[in-house]
């Protein structure tokens, strides 16, 4: 639950943060579907957590922006109190039929959720961005993709709550403590 949490916290901050970011949309060929809605011109990007609904069509979502975890990582440091790291690749995605203002609109979506996240540093009260690390929040931009669609990815490392063992001192061997927490004691570390 700790990785979902965090993408939908992750979500909330980039949605705020870019709300007021109006990116060119993907456009579609309008004889595909001549009764379809229109689109907007421009809007926000849109932000999704873990995968983009209906794969499949994701250039048809575009601007967009997708928050998944790449990996988790457990350990205690020097004064043995666990803790947790939670890796989450992000994409970046734009479109825009002019190749120099596609990448500078991706350079700026970028840049809107990068500042932003250096100014909380913490979000939903218990994610941390971990700057010490090697990647503490790092970008970057796709070259193989060709125009007009632009995309890069976004690389952040968040310190997590550990997870302490339970050590029973009762003598009897009862795994139902009669009360809630009664006979246990939380030890961090070794």
């Amino acid at each position: 639950m700790t990785a979902q949490t965090l993408l939908e916290e992750l979500k909330a901050v980039t949605e705020f943060a870019t709300q007021d970011l109006i990116l060119p949309t993907a456009r579609q060929d309008p004889s595909a579907r001549p009764y379809a809605r229109e689109e907007p011109d421009a809007r926000a990007p849109a932000v999704y957590i873990p995968r983009v609904p209906d794969g499949r069509q994701a250039k048809k979502k575009v601007p967009y922006v997708l928050h998944m975890v790449e990996s988790f990582h457990d350990w205690h440091d020097s004064t043995h109190i666990p803790f947790a790291q939670i890796v989450v690749r992000s994409i970046l995605t734009v479109w825009s039929a002019n190749e120099m203002e596609g990448l500078f609109y991706l350079y700026n979506l970028y840049e809107t959720i990068r500042v932003d996240l250096l100014k909380r540093i913490n979000i939903g009260k218990q994610f941390t961005l971990d700057l010490g690390s090697e990647n503490g929040l790092h970008f970057t931009p796709y070259t193989e993709l060709e125009p007009p669609y632009f995309a890069g990815e976004m690389i952040s490392v968040w310190r997590v709550p550990g997870v302490g063992r339970e050590i029973r001192f009762d003598k009897k061997i009862d795994p139902r403590p009669k009360c809630p927490g009664e006979g246990i004691h939380i030890e961090y570390g070794m």
